[in-house]
């Protein structure tokens, strides 16, 4: 348990790093680009998105979870993965002249083209990855990703500032994905070029199209529903949702990506040595939501002031949304934890019914949300109503690969419950003293000084109700005075 600690605590220092320069990067590329030009970029990797969740075919799930791992099995893994990458590229070379006709855009046919490349790129990427990640070698992967994200930022800001608009963000992309491929080989073990092979496609693709079709359900969810809101409502309001997905995706995506990375091998190595898996579940669970929930509290008070000091003030219409979103992150915490965990179990036929289930559902409620409201805020609201029906059919699919033990699940979410009501007390007085529905921001110290105070409450608060998370190495460190105080 402590060499997941250990490693959940680099895990988490890598992704601070990742969201501080996505941050970064957003708050400069959202004053150098126009909505109109973001949304130009979204709609391309829309039409790319569920092509990169087939072109992995779960390879690096594969490589992370195989119990007796051989040379043959890694050259195997990057013979698919190569294979499938090269057709993607060719493919998208064609249908990005279609796409440039549908939106009636040109710029989307070359930001497609350029975002093709990663799929020719991402295949040594994620080899190189997986078997870092396997040996749970969290400190090389630091390094490696915040190297990468660091040089995407440099040339995303750098074309933006020459005028390449759109195409700036493509192209550091591609950047981020070369730099991840040549740091990741230099920190393996056995840096040997490997010649790719189709010896062992088999296991490998009877493994992976079970993850890849999870994955894809998802992915192709998400980017029709960008592609229906793009076309139907414009560019500029998918920008303005996507800007307000931004946030919530800073937990649910950027950091929960850290925790998901760490808990994935170390359920795999729980279940292949006969350990309880489902303990270490419930753990992580009520470790995550003790976060998450006070977070998107936090940012579900104060939309504008945080919109318009990442973004600046052409980007308030956004605002509105934020609410809605992190209600919906803040449910999406108590399952994101279940796709890890089957995966590990060898059971990702359950979490592919699950996907099967929910994300149609949420396609066809965002598409008449847009078709007959015609605006992003029921957008919006159509979202957090599936994730919300997604819980029980995320929990039901797990109940039948293992007894969930509901009643230590919901004790440890009270518990966070508590927590979350207590440390977001005075900031949601404050906010409504200032007004909900302001249109005007108040000043950022108003957020920043009731964060503070939510902070040293939520210390006292998980010390006082005792939570699970006051047992980990990684809150004894931070607040190990404080605890023996108590």
């Amino acid at each position: 348990m402590t060499s997941i600690h250990r490693s959940l605590i680099i895990a988490l220092v890598e992704r601070y790093a990742l969201v501080a320069l996505s941050l970064l990067s957003s708050i400069i590329v959202a004053r150098l680009l126009t909505p109109t030009e973001i949304g130009i970029y979204a709609i391309a990797t829309a039409f790319i998105g569920v092509a990169q969740a087939v072109r992995d075919v779960g390879v690096g799930s594969f490589l992370i979870r195989e119990p007796k791992l051989s040379e043959i099995h890694v050259r195997s893994a990057l013979g698919v993965s190569l294979l499938l990458g090269c057709a993607f590229f060719a493919a998208y070379l064609f249908i990005s002249h279609f796409a440039a006709y549908v939106f009636g855009e040109v710029r989307v046919k070359y930001v497609l083209q350029i975002v093709a490349l990663n799929f020719v790129v991402l295949p040594f990427c994620s080899i190189s990855i997986a078997l870092l990640r396997r040996e749970m070698q969290f400190g090389r992967l630091l390094i490696v990703n915040v190297t990468a994200a660091t040089v995407g930022m440099c040339v995303i800001v750098s074309l933006a500032l020459l005028g390449y608009g759109p195409a700036s963000m493509a192209w550091g992309s591609v950047a981020a994905n070369v730099t991840t491929g040549f740091v990741a080989w230099g920190f393996r073990t056995d840096r040997r070029f490997i010649w790719p092979s189709l010896s062992q496609w088999r296991p490998i693709v009877r493994f992976g199209t079970q993850t890849t079709l999870a994955a894809v359900m998802w992915s192709a969810a998400v980017d029709l529903n960008d592609l229906i809101v793009g076309k139907v409502l414009g560019f500029s309001p998918l920008a303005l949702l996507s800007r307000a997905q931004g946030l919530m995706n800073l937990f649910n995506r950027d950091i929960m990506s850290a925790v998901r990375g760490v808990l994935y091998p170390a359920f795999a190595r729980a279940f292949r040595e006969r350990e309880p898996v489902n303990a270490l579940y419930i753990a992580g669970v009520a470790n995550v939501t003790v976060f998450a929930w006070p977070f998107y509290g936090m940012a579900a008070l104060y939309p504008l002031e945080i919109i318009r000091l990442l973004f600046g003030p052409q980007w308030d219409s956004a605002a509105p949304l934020v609410p809605v979103f992190c209600v919906a992150g803040a449910v999406a915490s108590i399952f994101n934890l279940i796709a890890p965990w089957m995966t590990a179990m060898g059971r990702v036929e359950l979490l592919t019914v699950a996907e099967l289930i929910v994300q149609p559902m949420r396609v066809v409620a965002i598409a008449i949300a847009a078709l007959h409201y015609q605006t992003i805020f029921a957008c919006a609201v159509a979202s957090l109503i599936v994730t919300i029906l997604a819980v029980p059919v995320f929990y039901g699919a797990k109940s039948r690969c293992g007894e969930t033990q509901y009643r230590q699940l919901l004790r440890v979410m009270w518990q966070s419950g508590k927590v979350t009501l207590l440390s977001l007390s005075v900031p949601a007085a404050v906010a409504v003293y200032v007004g909900l529905g302001r249109s005007h921001p108040v000043s950022i110290l108003v957020p920043i000084l009731t964060f503070a105070i939510g902070a040293a409450v939520w210390v006292a608060s998980t010390t006082w109700f005792a939570h699970p998370i006051t047992t980990t190495p990684i809150y004894r460190n931070a607040f190990g005075r404080f605890v023996a105080s108590k």
